[in-house]
């Protein structure tokens, strides 16, 4: 296969989950297949972690399998599509097999962790999870000096935290709480109370530190903005606008959280995109 088949197979990966997730919509023409790659590359270890019809051994295997051939990958000899366009992308951009290996560690570790004794354990897998692809999207724009990362780290984990928060209701069901244990212990309530799914003050509180806490990430994060500028400040700004728009509607809803997940309306969306543009040109 080419360099050209393997980077169209992976963009009809990401045009395929377009509707979840819109790859690289505000990304330059010239760098969107590099994009492509990577979503590709996380897209298919998420699928392999997901698939619940296959027993969690094999899902590992299938994971450690996806390292391996990231190893030959950065070797020179791969021979998946994926990695083929992944090949050129880390050439090219001279990418850290580390952030690749981070994404794939995070999925394996979904498969065994399912609790969190504290809020400090919930950032480690964030670091594992979320930030790598901002830290990729930053080196991709060749804004990645170290304050940038961090900055972006902060984005990233609120992002994730607010992904948590707003899935309490799916999660529910796997038998995954992404709250700090050491939250549930200090306002006296319990793993049973959380899938009998007991809504009470104490609840509330938990899930108002935990708002709180994304909120500030949020907010220091924010700081990347003045370092950044064209299509990358406005993709980074609507995302920000979006990820905060979504954790306010958990705020406001909050006593309802094992009933709904919060969702965008297309009124949502269009108010995201008008705070989004005024907060680009402003900021």
């Amino acid at each position: 296969m080419t360099t050209t088949e393997a980077f169209e197979y992976c963009k009809n990966i990401a045009i395929k989950h377009y509707e979840n997730f819109p790859v690289g919509l505000f990304i330059p023409k010239n760098l969107k297949k590099y994009v492509y790659s990577i979503y590709a590359f996380a897209r298919f270890a998420d699928d392999i972690s997901d698939n619940e019809n296959i027993p969690i051994e094999d899902r590992k295997s299938g994971l450690f399998e996806w390292l391996n051939m990231l190893d030959k990958c950065y070797e020179g000899k791969a021979d998946h599509p994926i990695f083929i366009a992944l090949m050129e992308t880390k050439n090219r951009f001279h990418i850290p097999k580390e952030l690749f290996e981070n994404l794939i560690n995070a999925f394996l570790m979904d498969l065994e962790k399912n609790r969190f004794n504290n809020f400090e354990e919930l950032l480690n897998y964030c670091n594992y999870s979320a930030n790598p692809i901002g830290r990729l999207i930053l080196l991709l724009f060749k804004k990645n000096n170290e304050e940038n990362l961090l900055l972006s780290d902060k984005i990233c984990t609120a992002l994730q935290i607010t992904n948590f928060l707003q899935d309490v209701k799916l999660d529910l069901k796997k038998d995954r709480i992404y709250f700090p244990l050491d939250d549930f212990k200090k306002n006296n309530y319990s793993e049973e109370n959380f899938f009998n799914k007991i809504m009470n003050k104490n609840f509330i509180n938990i899930i108002t530190n935990q708002i709180e806490k994304t909120e500030n990430l949020f907010n220091e994060g924010e700081k990347l903005l003045r370092n950044l500028n064209g299509k990358l400040k406005f993709e980074i700004v609507l995302t920000i606008v979006g990820g905060k728009y979504i954790l306010n509607k958990v705020k406001k809803h909050k006593q309802k959280i094992f009933e709904k997940r919060p969702k965008l309306k297309f009124i949502d969306k269009l108010i995201i995109i008008f705070i989004a543009i005024r907060k680009w040109i402003l900021t």
